[in-house]
């Protein structure tokens, strides 16, 4: 997500990308083809990787969840691309409101340690985050700033620029990401989330493609299950609204 993807036997495992969607992926991109892991050096490691794998494949019910969040990513090198969909039982200015409080993301979302406004024109905002990005055992830091376009109540969009205002660098390069809400029935909204980026510094090798995605995957569940918490939290919190008679 924009908030900076605070997105964690038998030895030579063989396996295939999954959660592709047809026709998503880069341009040139080939086909998911098998991809050799190779041996496990320490049982430690695989056993972590094989509870994560076990973890990823259960779905953690959301309160304010009305359907369940459905999560696709597509790998290609250091190429991600990323589709994510989620019905959320609350109003739509509170999922707006929630979505768009940049300057309290570090409350509610994981591994985000600061986001702020730094100018504002109308709906055109420039926004920077700074925070940690957990792949699997590692860490990595984040360094993102964003040009965000608001069409109030309808979408989120932002384009990443290559430095922030201290003059360093983004670790995303080419980031594109957008939401977009819709009223599907009175007191519920679909919103649903893409995103294409390159990380600035390449994985570590033993990741693997495989858990690269797998960890990648599990990283946007985390942030859209912070969010939803958070906009069930306000929706709890909201004083209820009064009907004429």
């Amino acid at each position: 997500m924009f908030s900076g993807f605070a997105w964690r036997p038998g030895s030579s495992p063989v396996s295939t990308h999954a959660n592709t969607r047809p026709g998503a992926g880069c341009p040139g991109a080939t086909p998911p083809t098998p991809v050799f892991l190779g041996p496990t050096r320490r049982r430690s490691a695989s056993s972590r990787i094989a509870e994560l794998a076990a973890a990823i494949a259960v779905a953690v019910p959301l309160v304010a969840a009305a359907a369940p969040l459905q999560i696709e990513v597509l790998r290609e090198g250091d190429r991600f691309e990323i589709h994510a969909v989620v019905r959320i039982a609350a109003p739509p200015k509170i999922v707006w409101d929630t979505l768009t409080d940049y300057e309290r993301l570090r409350e509610f979302m994981p591994g985000v340690s600061s986001s702020r406004v730094i100018e504002r024109d109308g709906n055109r905002l420039t926004v920077e985050h700074r925070g940690e990005f957990d792949l699997l055992f590692f860490a990595r830091p984040v360094r993102l700033r964003l040009a965000v376009e608001h069409r109030p109540l309808t979408t989120v969009i932002a384009r990443s620029l290559p430095r922030l205002a201290d003059g360093s660098a983004s670790t995303l390069h080419g980031f594109v990401g957008r939401y977009e809400l819709a009223v599907v029935r009175d007191g519920e909204v679909r919103l649903e989330y893409d995103a294409r980026f390159e990380l600035a510094e390449p994985l570590p090798p033993v990741i693997g493609p495989l858990f690269g995605t797998m960890a990648m995957r599990s990283a946007i569940r985390a942030d859209f299950e912070a969010l939803i918490r958070e906009i069930d939290r306000r929706r709890a919190a909201a004083p209820p609204i009064e009907t004429s008679r």
